[in-house]
């Protein structure tokens, strides 16, 4: 049994036990192994939120743009640096996002900032971390950063990313909100696929793209957001405190490539491509090529590894056999049988929704 199926047999035994019989099952069972106990202990932590961190983060109250009542006041600042605070946009691991308003030019953004109980070392340099690799993106389907600054914490000062604010729908529900045909919806990730194209072209892997982190303006113009587990390419430098595989599941899994599922160090360009591939197959058939839906953690990485989808047009026989293909390839296990970046997956994207249009509009050229 390899070292992966060990750590996951433990961490599913653990999962029976609670309090003082887990403690001593996994001193028992991790007797001269620190690596594979702490990599349970990662596990176990995360299997707390197993839900939230299966599925998109959900989307949170938001305050409309106008003066917060009683009840708003006691939850929400009013200001952060020179930003005024308006609602929140969402939360997640690492901090708020806030709608906010800057007092100076009234220009709405998203205003991004760890949460007060976060500010330890690791988590301010991972912010830093997130904060560059933002910064070096230019590109019209990417959300830019306005500002980086700080602001006072109860015991240091907490950093704060200020970023176009963008009024629009995750990409799945905005498919499905303007019922868009199964064409215009490649055509849409095609877009995505080019702004994913540009970060690679610097270096820079996302590492989880997912339909909540695209977001589709009213203009239909789609943006990519949240770069806060992205990483360098050929970068070696982990973003959790622990070593091994299991320890470094950084993203969200039904979105996540085989390899980055299995630990590997130095995912490519390609572990975006394999995303892209689920964004794909959920834009075309309205679901998630593999349900994580009752299952635990395990079960769960073993199928992202190992199971295989039912085709495309298992669940929507309007699409046409090439598109079917398109998005099988992006899906592939091994990263080799892949497309070998998101500009040839896009490529192929357009192709197969021109050749379709075209397609429909030859009976009326005859």
């Amino acid at each position: 049994m390899n070292r992966i199926k060990i750590v996951q047999a433990v961490f599913a035994a653990a999962l029976e036990r609670s309090g003082p019989r887990r403690a001593a099952y996994l001193r028992e069972r991790c007797a001269g192994d620190p690596d594979m106990r702490r990599e349970v202990e990662s596990l176990l932590r995360h299997s707390e939120a197993a839900e939230g961190f299966m599925e998109r983060p959900a989307v949170l109250d938001a305050v409309a743009d106008q003066p917060a009542g009683p009840r708003a006041s006691q939850t929400l600042p009013t200001c952060i640096g020179p930003y005024r605070i308006l609602g929140v946009l969402g939360k997640g691991g690492m901090g708020v996002v806030y709608r906010a308003r800057q007092i100076a030019s009234q220009r709405i953004v998203a205003l991004k900032v760890i949460r007060p109980e976060l500010t330890s070392r690791p988590m301010l340099e991972r912010f830093a971390r997130e904060t560059c690799l933002h910064i070096r993106l230019a590109h019209p389907g990417i959300a830019r950063v306005y500002e980086v600054g700080t602001t006072p914490g109860p015991d240091r000062p907490r950093p704060f990313l200020a970023m176009e604010y963008v009024d629009g729908l995750p990409l799945t529900t905005f498919a499905q909100r303007h019922r868009l045909s199964w064409p215009r919806r490649l055509a849409l990730l095609a877009r995505v696929c080019a702004a994913v194209q540009h970060a690679h072209t610097l270096g820079i892997v996302h590492r989880d793209l997912k339909p909540a982190n695209i977001l589709v303006a009213t203009t239909g113009e789609p943006k990519l957001l949240d770069f806060g587990v992205a990483r360098l390419l050929g970068s070696d430098t982990s973003l959790t405190a622990t070593r091994g595989g299991l320890a470094r599941l950084i993203g969200t899994l039904p979105y996540m490539s085989p390899e980055q599922a299995a630990g590997c160090s130095q995912p490519d360009a390609r572990c975006d491509v394999y995303a892209l591939g689920v964004i794909g197959f959920e834009l075309l058939a309205d679901r998630l090529p593999l349900n994580p839906a009752g299952r635990s953690l395990p079960e769960l990485l073993e199928m992202v590894c190992r199971h295989d989808p039912l085709p495309v047009r298992a669940y929507n026989s309007a699409v046409s056999p090439q598109a079917q293909a398109v998005i099988a390839k992006a899906l592939a296990k091994t990263p080799a049988h892949r497309y070998a970046s998101a500009a040839q997956y896009a490529d192929n994207l357009l192709r197969v929704s021109r050749n379709h249009a075209a397609t429909l509009r030859e009976p009326h050229q005859a």
